[in-house]
């Protein structure tokens, strides 16, 4: 049968394509116990006892049997995949995979195991693969809004990972093609994120806070409507301003005297972002607003508050 299907893919409906693909029917009873534990590890991520790894371990044999028995079809490889990856056996999960694209009779298939490959590489933190994979099959699929959400999920892992987080204005960049508000909202987030989740271990306190106000400053030029590196700017300014002050107090001279100046120049950064930040019109909510009013009292302590302005946020 899967011979057949393989000379004559392109006349074969697509939706009798993918039932061709993947025949759970067949081989789903052999494997219940561990696609209904499969569902639950969506969230949890791992079993949580040697009970549920059997169930597991025993679905990795029933499902080697159909791999077998279905030649070219990816339904079976791919759970398969999915059931070591769960057994942290994530090099087994890889070579499945690569087998089950080379194997693959339908163009659909090949697509199907391609995310496969996509979502294991996200497992592995193997992201700057995953984002490369993504790429490729935008390429082919430009205008596809699952594929542009799963290179924002690759994005985001990698960044929550912190390990050798992208760079925000290369993330600004390859989003910036599309221009729905879904996409433009995520996009404006991963940037920040990345900023926030840049290593700056090897710097001290004040080179590191200022490096941060640095960065923001930069995406806020590049895109004035992003609240959020807006927010995060002036919350950097105001640690920074906060680091400067620590180094002033175990100093004297002239070292003093340039922090000073320096302090001074970082306050009144600070309130120009918040004040700029406050008149814009972009920061609606009420709460966040009183944030930003606390960071401008800090390094403004001198001026009186809004009026109805509450006494929240951090002190000077």
């Amino acid at each position: 049968m899967t011979r057949s299907w393989g000379r004559n893919d392109d006349v074969i409906p697509e939706r009798w394509s993918g039932a061709l693909d993947d025949p759970q029917r067949l081989y789903y009873p052999s494997a219940e116990s561990a696609f209904s534990l499969l569902e639950k590890l969506r969230e949890a991520g791992r079993p949580a006892d040697e009970r549920e790894r059997g169930i597991l371990t025993a679905a990795v044999t029933a499902l080697e049997r159909w791999v077998e028995r279905l030649p070219g079809a990816t339904g079976p490889a791919r759970t398969l995949a999915v059931v070591l990856s769960a057994l942290d056996r994530h090099d087994e999960a890889r070579r499945v995979l690569a087998q089950a694209l080379r194997e693959a009779f339908s163009a659909w298939g090949r697509r199907q195991v391609a995310l496969s490959q996509v979502r294991l590489d996200i497992t592995r933190e193997k992201f700057a693969e995953a984002v490369d994979r993504v790429r490729e099959l935008l390429l082919r699929e430009p205008d596809e809004v699952s594929l542009r959400r799963l290179l924002i999920e690759a994005y985001n892992s990698w960044i929550t990972s912190g390990r050798d987080v992208p760079e925000a204005s290369g993330i600004a960049a390859e989003l910036a093609r599309w221009t729905d508000a879904l996409t433009v909202r995520d996009r404006r987030t991963l940037v920040v994120k990345a900023v926030l989740a840049k290593d700056r271990s090897g710097l001290d306190p004040v080179s590191a806070t200022r490096s941060v106000a640095e960065d923001l400053l930069r995406v806020c030029t590049d895109d004035p409507d992003n609240v959020v590196a807006r927010e995060q700017h002036v919350a950097a300014l105001y640690r920074h301003s906060v680091a400067v002050r620590t180094r002033m107090r175990s100093t004297t001279g002239r070292e003093r005297v340039t922090l000073g100046e320096r302090l001074k120049a970082v306050r009144a950064q600070c309130a120009d972002s918040a004040t700029g930040l406050l008149d814009s019109g972009l920061l609606t909510d009420e709460e966040r607003r009183e944030q930003i009013r606390g960071f401008l009292r800090a390094v403004r302590p001198e001026e009186p508050p809004e009026p109805g302005a509450g006494r929240g946020g951090p002190t000077p």
